[in-house]
């Protein structure tokens, strides 16, 4: 297929974050940040891809060769190895997170009639912004979860259809989806 140069440069950017990304991800235990960089990365390279395809189907070209290596790579090792690791460490330190924050729960107060004082308020020995922290760290969480549910509806939709991006268009719509007037 031939691409503008700018173009086939950054896909061949893209392809080799992706690869990299891949051999990171499976030599170690990536900290957050990186397994949200390797998702946003395969994401970006699934949609491309699923774009020239549609787009080479037309004119009859097909992706280049380095693009098709590395949707192998993503199809195997990532989807069927590394999403799966990745989905199951984010889903446990959810878990995690709200077991802690229920068991950091203190108990209500309640008066005890000798002193007048509610007892259960005495100090817990947690830093001030501990638990605003870690309620922080748990919103963060959910929405890289709601990004690999997303990933898992993409990664279904390219098994049954063949389409890598879910069939959706470059509006976010799905490609047998009527088009709705704009209003106003």
């Amino acid at each position: 297929m031939n691409l503008p140069s700018g173009m086939a440069e950054g896909l061949d950017v893209l392809c080799a974050d992706v690869r990299r990304l891949v051999v990171e991800a499976e030599s170690g235990t990536p900290s957050i940040d990186d397994m949200v960089r390797t998702y946003y990365a395969v994401s970006n390279f699934a949609t491309a891809m699923g774009m020239l395809k549609r787009g080479g189907a037309a004119g009859g070209a097909k992706p280049p060769d380095a693009m098709l290596e590395v949707g192998e790579l993503v199809s195997g090792r990532f989807d069927g190895v590394i999403h799966p690791r990745f989905k199951k460490a984010i889903y446990d330190m959810i878990r995690s997170d709200v077991e802690e924050l229920q068991s950091r729960q203190d108990p209500p107060p309640r008066q005890q009639p000798s002193r007048g004082r509610p007892v259960g308020t005495a100090r817990t020995g947690r830093a001030p912004g501990a638990e605003s922290a870690k309620y922080d760290r748990l919103r963060s969480l959910m929405s890289i979860r709601e990004f690999v549910e997303q990933y898992d509806a993409m990664v279904a939709a390219r098994d049954r259809g063949g389409d890598p991006d879910g069939g959706r268009d470059g509006n976010g719509r799905h490609s047998g989806d009527p088009v709705q007037p704009r209003k106003g």
